[in-house]
């Protein structure tokens, strides 16, 4: 790749001195040698005292193990996982959730808040956006700081 067209600013992020292009991919390499690319950096977030890195797809793993999540996304904010499913047609309830979760996870990865949604923003390719997620929670959060009654 040369560049991004007609934004050096972005091109000077992700390509180095040498060359080399910087995804922003966090990939996982295996005994054999193969590469699986497991995450987005600027998805993942740290955790603990010794700030360890985090990644969404650890927390989702666990919510599609529970049978009335049809799908579900986490965002960090503020780093905290934060939780957003579809559910099934059998409903089951943030509580369950974060109580299985709690039963799964370490306690830095349980969701401090779940919220149901009926369909994620995706881009054109059908990708969950993330920051769109974090924007409606962020969003949801100056709406309840607000005491002004609704309009």
């Amino acid at each position: 790749m040369r560049g991004y067209w007609r934004d050096p600013e972005a091109t000077r992020r992700v390509l180095t001195e040498d060359g080399w292009l910087l995804t922003g991919d966090i990939a996982q390499m295996d005994e054999d040698g193969y590469f699986r690319l497991i995450a987005r950096k600027a998805d993942m977030w740290y955790v603990g005292k010794e700030g360890q890195p985090a990644f969404p797809r650890d927390v989702e793993e666990v919510l599609y193990e529970i049978p009335s999540v049809k799908e579900a996304a986490v965002v960090a904010v503020a780093g905290q996982p934060i939780a957003f499913v579809i559910a099934r047609k059998e409903q089951v309830t943030s509580e369950e959730i974060v109580a299985y979760c709690r039963r799964r996870l370490p306690p830095e990865l349980v969701p401090r808040m779940v919220f149901f949604v009926d369909e994620f923003p995706r881009t054109f390719l059908g990708k969950v956006l993330r920051r769109e997620l974090a924007r409606r929670y962020e969003q949801w959060q100056r709406e309840r700081a607000d005491p002004r009654p609704p309009s």
